[in-house]
């Protein structure tokens, strides 16, 4: 237990002939990612590595014999996530301000984009600063892409890599507290929100709030 206080909790780390916690190769990384193609097909191995990345928000990291559950992405990474978030709601609430005679009114933007993307960005600071991987973040009045231009499980090789889209997706789900895309849509009423690979590159995840048929925008 004294060992592991000494180690990234979000680094993959093997037993060493002298049983010492030796990081992973990002080679070897790549080469298990791309035998997962060789093994199941290209469709198989998307597949299992989208499952993969979204089992590291909630479960074990990938390529690990054993570690406690307290290693999850979730539980390192959401209590910051949640302080960031809540700065990011007492700055939109802050812009409330009684109307004043002669004065004029700031609106407020619309509440979901801008709790999406306090959230997305908060997912990107603490990530990028726990872990070994870049992150980014690029955002605009349409849409917000989490980028990763260092992918450590295919070196940026496989566009179709799909892990750390998984990872993406799975904190979305729980951001919004619920368990699939499609169930997360039945929540937001005013919006429809779509995650798609940016430029079929899963290395930027793409995501675009669309307001509802029917529903003005707020």
């Amino acid at each position: 237990m004294n060992e592991r206080a000494t180690y990234n909790p979000l680094y993959p780390y093997y037993r060493s002939h002298y049983g010492s916690l030796t990081p992973v190769d990002h080679a070897y990384l790549a080469l298990l990612r791309h035998g997962l193609e060789a093994q199941y097909g290209a469709h198989g191995g998307n597949g299992i590595a989208l499952h993969i990345g979204r089992h590291w928000w909630r479960g074990e990291p990938p390529i690990q014999q054993f570690r406690p559950t307290k290693d999850t992405l979730q539980y390192i990474l959401t209590p910051t996530m949640l302080d960031v978030i809540h700065n990011a709601r007492m700055t939109y609430v802050g812009r409330i301000r009684p109307m004043e005679s002669g004065k004029p009114t700031h609106p407020l933007p619309p509440s979901e984009p801008f709790m999406l993307t306090a959230a997305c960005q908060a997912f990107v600071d603490v990530f990028r600063q726990q872990s070994t991987i870049d992150c980014q973040i690029e955002t605009n009045n349409e849409s917000i892409c989490i980028r990763f231009p260092s992918c450590p499980f295919c070196n940026n090789y496989l566009s179709t890599c799909n892990i750390l889209r998984g990872v993406v997706e799975e904190m979305i789900l729980w951001l919004y507290r619920t368990d699939t895309l499609k169930s997360l849509n039945t929540l937001l009423h005013n919006y429809s929100l779509t995650i798609i690979p940016k430029n079929n590159d899963s290395h930027q995840v793409l995501m675009k709030l669309s307001p509802k048929k029917g529903d003005a925008k707020r």
